[in-house]
């Protein structure tokens, strides 16, 4: 038996029910949300189907040793997925998503991916493109080995496969007291910790599985084929930042969010996050827009294409790498079919343009 979890706090409840109720549905299998919540007296709307979606108040922060470090944008709550599998030792595999992963379709052969160390995860694009500022004038494998990881192997924690049984022989409580004893510098938290637990041990899924935010205007949404896209960029398409370059979220994937979130009785309005543009710059979106469509590039375009293409590279490249080495746990091709979206440039971005019906028949209940 199988499941998918999340962990999320009461804010991002309603996110988190939407995709259960998508992913109980289209996988068949059980959802269990692990809702950690900044205030004990906060009201959660709770969906059901057929006894498969589970919820779960405050269960996982008295595992959290205390001391760790947290920020911003990787407070506390990112550690609790560690724990959440001690609870759900009933089932023989498990998926960790994000609140921010949407789930295209199932494919249910994940379940049959060997785990012999317990965990598989996919490669961590952004850090391919572009190591953080504190990696200056450092190769991403010294990099890596700056935060213990010496394998130069790292990994996106926003999509875990997990072997619940081998999963309970760490004590993640005590390691990463550990970890960050050793090595306090690191930056991405429950990430940076796994990937040095372990350390090049991990089975390697392909994009497939975690198709991140650093890729999704490189028109290779049709070549990878995801089953998982993973929003993890400051832009999520619950923010409903349609037009006037606003978003590089494709229109579509903001349909399929409304969607979603209407199912379950959640306001997707009280979600938007609108984006205020001067007039002078709708002007110069619209004019770099239309100079585009026309064949002319504008320095933007050119500047921003530049770097498209560099990236773009070093994708191909690493994609074809893994696959003639016979890397990717749930790929057996020899190379991606040779086909490409459509892009353009919207005077802000570079955006792959998506089959609307097709994503549209994502939605639950569709």
């Amino acid at each position: 038996m199988n499941a998918f979890y999340f962990v999320v706090d009461e804010g991002m409840c309603c996110i988190a029910s939407a995709q259960a109720l998508h992913i109980a549905r289209s996988w068949g299998c059980d959802v269990h949300i692990f809702v950690e919540r900044r205030d004990p007296a906060a009201a959660v709307r709770q969906v059901e189907h057929e006894g498969r979606i589970h919820y779960h108040f405050d269960a996982l922060m008295p595992c959290l040793p205390e001391g760790l470090p947290s920020s911003r944008s990787w407070p506390h709550i990112v550690y609790l997925r560690l724990f959440a599998p001690a609870r759900l030792q009933q089932y023989s595999r498990l998926i960790y998503l994000d609140a921010d992963v949407l789930s295209m379709k199932p494919d249910h052969a994940i379940w049959d991916v060997a785990l012999p160390s317990g965990l598989a995860a996919v490669e961590d694009y952004g850090t391919l493109f572009e190591l953080p500022p504190t990696a200056k004038n450092l190769c991403r494998e010294d990099w890596l080995e700056t935060l213990g990881i010496s394998s130069g192997r790292g990994f996106n924690s926003g999509v875990l496969v997990i072997d619940p049984q081998r999963w309970r022989e760490h004590d993640f409580a005590g390691r990463l007291v550990e970890y960050f004893e050793k090595y306090p510098q690191a930056e991405r938290f429950d990430q940076d910790f796994l990937a040095w637990l372990f350390d090049g041990a991990w089975t390697e899924l392909s994009p497939r599985f975690n198709f991140q935010a650093s890729v999704l205007g490189f028109g290779m949404f049709a070549a990878i084929d995801p089953v998982f896209v993973h929003f993890c960029q400051y832009e999520k398409p619950w923010f409903d930042r349609r037009g006037d370059a606003a978003t590089n979220i494709d229109e579509a994937i903001i349909d399929v969010y409304d969607a979603l979130l209407e199912e379950v009785g959640c306001d997707a309005a009280a979600l938007a996050r609108p984006l205020t543009l001067t007039g002078p710059q709708r002007f110069k979106f619209w004019l770099r827009r239309k100079m585009a469509a026309h064949g002319f590039p504008s320095r933007k375009e050119r500047r921003v294409g530049r770097e498209r293409q560099r990236r773009i590279g070093v994708f191909a490249d690493y994609v074809s790498a893994r696959l003639s080495e016979g890397r990717f746990a749930d790929m057996t091709a020899e190379a991606l079919p040779d086909i490409r979206d459509e892009t353009y440039f919207d005077g802000r971005f570079f955006r792959t343009r998506l089959d609307r019906d097709a994503l549209l028949s994502v939605r639950v209940g569709s």
